[in-house]
């Protein structure tokens, strides 16, 4: 949904597979998640591990708008923005038996051609990565 500024507001719930997210806010031109291309797992992963795109240290986090979670004691809240108790930073692990429900991700209408050439250079990234662990 649009709001102010130019923003669009994208909901997801924390099941979805993260790059089927991510193509969906590229076939309709919505910059903020395009380096989080080809990103195994689901949104919920990535937001509770606050996977990034290395080379730029693009974390996943900085799209967030809200996160939605059910709090150990069976309360569902919702934080603006990170939730910086809750996702691994490279500092430390602070683990939760908060679930993750919901995000809603603030992104910028932006050239689709522009947003798949960052998404490729992402996977090619990854794909290095990968090859080198082998």
């Amino acid at each position: 949904k649009a709001s102010m500024k130019g923003r669009v507001q994208v909901y997801a719930q924390a099941g979805v597979l993260m790059n089927q997210l991510v193509r969906f806010t590229l076939d309709a031109g919505l910059a903020g998640l395009e380096y989080q291309l080809g990103l195994p797992g689901t949104v919920g992963g990535a937001i509770y591990t606050n996977a990034k795109y290395r080379p730029s240290y693009l974390p996943v986090s900085k799209a967030l708008q809200t996160v939605t979670l059910l709090s150990e004691s069976g309360e569902v809240q919702t934080y603006n923005g990170e939730v910086p108790y809750f996702v691994y930073t490279d500092d430390d692990w602070k683990e939760s038996k908060d679930i993750i429900l919901s995000a809603v991700f603030k992104l910028t209408p932006t050239d689709k051609k522009r947003l798949w050439e960052r998404g490729e250079e992402a996977v090619q990234w990854r794909k290095q990565e990968s090859d080198k662990r082998k």
